[in-house]
């Protein structure tokens, strides 16, 4: 069995968000200390004050922002940026809820994407969605969830869910306005 999946699933959770800041700090892979990336002014407010200080260091005019100006500057865009992000993910969410929609019913093949205390998360194969198998739907046994190995793990049974497991589902669920997609085990493939 594979852990590629697995391991990618726990850095990207263990890496820390980008945050804005007066101070350089420079970039750690780099191994930079005088580091700056930008993207498009139009794109965002953060690049847009990048160009600003950097065109009136070139053109040496003095209208550059003191330390005073960009710390709250960064405080409040690097929140900002959070919550666009949340709002894109979650209409991203709704989207992919409402293209299964039409497909409640059909089965996929799939992988234990994320484990929680109520069930878990499975990616499919085919189609760019993520839905959730609730614990409570699985009626061969009683899960206890170990969070430190990302697994279930069945009282009686013994059998287990881990990250990266292969699953066949069936859509059961696809309600927009609550933002649920859900799904049912048919079977596992080891």
């Amino acid at each position: 069995r594979s852990y590629v999946f697995l391991v990618n699933r726990v850095l990207l959770l263990s890496m820390k968000h980008s945050r804005y800041s007066s101070h350089n700090r420079g970039h750690f892979g780099l191994a930079s200390d005088c580091y700056l990336h930008f993207t498009s002014p139009i794109r965002r407010y953060p690049d847009l004050v990048c160009h600003r200080a950097l065109k009136s260091l070139i053109a040496n005019d003095g209208k550059t922002y003191s330390q005073k100006e960009l710390e709250p500057m960064a405080n409040y865009l690097s929140e900002r940026e959070r919550l666009a992000m949340e709002a894109e993910r979650e209409i991203e969410d709704r989207i992919r809820v409402l293209f299964m929609k039409e497909k409640v019913g059909e089965t996929y093949d799939g992988i234990i994407s994320h484990i929680a205390s109520f069930g878990f998360f499975v990616e499919l194969n085919d189609v760019f969605v993520e839905g959730l198998v609730l614990l409570n739907t699985l009626y061969d046994d009683y899960y206890h969830f170990e969070e430190e190995r990302f697994r279930l793990v069945g009282r009686r049974s013994r059998k287990i869910y881990r990250v990266g497991d292969k699953v066949n589902v069936r859509i059961t669920l696809a309600d927009v306005e609550k933002n649920q997609l859900h799904f049912a085990l048919i079977s596992t493939k080891r």
